[in-house]
């Protein structure tokens, strides 16, 4: 029995001393925790702010927190390190080491951040002593504009720009007026803006001695980079990569231009000289600027219109190695312009436009004679809009478009060098043809020769307008494209032999106007034989050519103008029909009967086999005899004229006519083709019209039968 009693002591001492135990743990014994930090130095208290395990003092930068005392917040039951009150150097990243009552350890990082010193609103500087003051405020950021100047007519100079070096970022614009004489922008470290003006678009910088504008930390613009001076000499911005807005600088005294690293601009790169350039008119007033050369070398794309109007003799060079994208491109030089490179050109979001100067002279035109090769383009995949590249007559070879896929319209002009090279092809075989801007796909080429036109086949919805022109049996230029929306062509032939091979031209199906002009090609056979039909109108004047060959042709939408066909030649064996119903929308030709119907001039016989109906008027002249044999209907008149070598003229079918007009066929003296119009009553009295013929029948006499002379 002692022993259980025994037993049951000793049992209930350890549960009173296992009581006692833990009554003294504490109730955070588990935590581990820092809550707050305050540092207090020369009378003023920062906070920190805790998130997670980090402790971040956030204070300006003028604020030295060495030898700051410290105030911490931790778990009361916890031990830390090092000891906040012991810790001098709080200048400096360190790590605490928190650990609670039973032993759990928690590390926090502690950092300091030196925060710019803000001015909000915009900060105006009007004279030498408020820069030197504002240097006072220690403002490091300008929530605002920065206006450095007066333009007042006697206002104090603006010398020295050293006391603004501690600012680093304007949200606002840079603005330098009129009483700026510093020569140079020593003293501006900003490395980010949102718009800088030295003068606008509109005006010129007054500014007279600041020949360096240069701002060496500047690496992003948000807005505009506005830069109209006339004494600025060198324009440098070593580290900007970006402008989001536009670029215009207009200069007539720059030499240098140094935009090493800029990749990106949001808006329009603009930039131009003083001169003044009527390009229609070839009239100009040249500034002569220094500036010789420009490179953009690191320029990948720019989203508004990149333009270069630079047309002194004295700019001879530019490089954009690495420009993808533009949303415009323009650039136009001058007379000795050598160099131009964007071989990584690829996307085009509007026109590209490469030209030259062009001024006409009393013995004729002059362009550019030194570019002989456009470094690029074949790497060109899309243009919305119209490629343009004329006026530079040293060229021996086209640029290679061959990659061109999309396009709206293709222009050149006076690229005399394709014609003498032997190297002329103009490569667009990989190009479809869209609409934009309200502008209707086109190829226009003019004011040169060249050797061959690759394109696609169908070609329906673009607008051809090229001449063709050939020296000397050369440049005998090559097509493939067999349909056309419409189709204007001027053929200019010199010195070719009169048995050489024949001009072919592929076109099969016009779905608008075709105009057709053959100049100096004396006894020269023209072959049209492809051509099946023409939607739209058709006009042909030729007075020198041998021979016209139009034997494919069935059918035209609206009028059909041969003028002035000379020779023997003339063959329209296929021709059905000409319906002036369907050139409602055709191209607008001044108003004359010859272009209203079917009008044919020729010194030759002219025999239609196939033709049945000729919707308008239908007329013929200068003829040597005339057939058309299935031609049933004239919707307006037929009207014959100054033929006075033809003795027949021949109408078998013709049954629906309303007038006829037949005026100067000295030999005619038969008039029985016409008995069937006139006794169906088609043609009225007052409808016929007979004079300067070998006889000159009235309606009377048609309706009694008298076709012919009495015998």
């Amino acid at each position: 029995m002692k022993k259980v009693w025994s037993l049951i002591l000793v049992t209930f001492s350890l549960f009173i001393v296992g009581c006692s135990d833990d009554d003294k743990m504490p109730a955070d014994a588990d935590d581990n925790f820092i809550t707050a930090l305050t540092l207090t130095k020369e009378g003023k208290s920062y906070d920190a702010v805790i998130e997670g395990n980090d402790i971040v003092m956030t204070v300006p930068y003028t604020v030295d927190l060495n030898g700051a005392t410290a105030s911490m917040v931790y778990t009361p039951s916890a031990k830390i390190l090092p000891n906040p009150q012991t810790v001098t150097d709080w200048d400096s990243e360190m790590i605490f080491r928190v650990t609670s009552f039973n032993g759990k350890v928690n590390e926090y990082t502690y950092k300091v951040i030196k925060s710019e010193i803000e001015s909000d609103g915009d900060v105006i500087l009007k004279s030498q002593a408020d820069v030197d003051a504002f240097a006072e405020t220690k403002v490091t950021v300008i929530k605002g504009n920065l206006i450095i100047g007066d333009n007042a007519e006697n206002a104090a100079a603006i010398n020295n720009l050293e006391a603004l070096s501690g600012i680093k970022e304007i949200t606002g614009s840079l603005q330098i007026l009129n009483n700026y004489k510093g020569e140079a922008l020593d003293g501006l470290a900003f490395t980010k803006v949102g718009g800088i003006q030295f003068g606008t678009k509109e005006t010129t910088s007054a500014c007279a001695d600041t020949y360096r504008f240069r701002l060496e930390q500047l690496q992003e613009i948000t807005g505009n980079l506005e830069l109209n001076n006339n004494a600025v000499q060198f324009i440098e911005f070593d580290n900007l990569t970006k402008v989001e807005g536009n670029i215009y600088i207009k200069d007539d005294a720059l030499t240098t231009l140094y935009f090493p690293k800029l990749t990106e601009v949001g808006g329009d790169l603009d930039l131009s000289d003083n001169s003044v350039v009527n390009r229609e008119y070839g009239t100009s007033d040249i500034k002569e600027t220094p500036l010789t050369q420009l490179e953009f070398p690191a320029l990948e794309s720019v989203s508004g219109k990149f333009s270069v109007k630079m047309p002194s003799d004295n700019f001879q060079s530019l490089k954009l190695p690495k420009l993808q994208t533009a949303g415009e491109i323009d650039i136009f030089v001058g007379w000795q312009f050598k160099t131009l490179e964007i071989p990584e050109i690829s996307e085009v979001n509007g026109d590209l436009l490469l030209s030259a100067r062009a001024e006409t002279t009393g013995y004729g035109w002059n362009w550019n004679q030194t570019l002989e090769k456009i470094v690029g383009l074949n790497n060109l995949k899309q243009v919305k809009g119209t490629v343009t590249i004329s006026d530079f007559s040293a060229m021996p070879e086209f640029p290679n478009l061959s990659s061109l896929s999309l396009v709206g319209g293709i222009y050149i002009a006076n690229l005399a060098g394709l014609g003498v090279s032997g190297k002329g092809s103009i490569d667009l075989s990989n190009a479809s043809f869209q609409s934009f801007n309200d502008v209707d796909p086109f190829i226009h080429i003019e004011g040169m020769a060249f050797d061959k036109l690759k394109t696609k086949d169908d070609l329906s919805n673009v607008k051809i307008d090229m001449p063709i022109t050939c020296y000397d049996d050369r440049n005998r230029p090559e097509v493939n494209f067999k349909k056309a929306g419409a189709f204007t062509c001027v053929f200019g032939f010199t010195n070719v032999a009169t048995n050489s091979k024949n001009l072919p031209i592929t076109l099969e199906e016009i779905l608008g106007d075709v105009y057709i002009m053959v100049q100096s090609c004396t006894n020269k056979s023209i072959d049209l034989s492809n051509i099946r039909s023409v939607e739209g109108n058709f006009f042909f004047n030729s007075s020198l050519a041998k021979s016209v060959d139009f034997s494919s042709l069935e059918k035209v939408g609206g009028y059909f103008c041969l003028q002035s066909i000379g020779g023997k030649g003339l063959n329209l064996d296929k021709l059905q029909s000409v319906n002036m119903s369907r050139a409602n929308n055709s191209r607008a030709i001044e108003s004359e009967d010859r272009r209203k119907g079917l009008f044919i001039q020729s010194l030759s016989e002219i025999s239609l086999p196939e033709l049945e109906s000729v919707g308008g008027l239908c007329g013929f002249q200068n003829y040597t005899g005339l057939s058309c044999p299935k031609l049933k209907s004239v919707s307006e008149k037929l009207h014959l004229n100054a033929a006075p070598n033809c003795p027949q003229v021949s109408f078998p079918a013709l049954n629906s006519v309303p007038n006829i007009k037949i005026e100067n066929n000295g030999k005619l003296s038969d008039f029985s083709t016409f008995a069937t119009v006139i006794e169906n009553g088609s043609v009225t009295d007052g409808n016929w019209e007979v004079t300067g013929c070998a006889y000159n029948p009235t309606w009377q006499d048609m309706k009694e039968g008298r076709y012919k002379p009495a015998e």
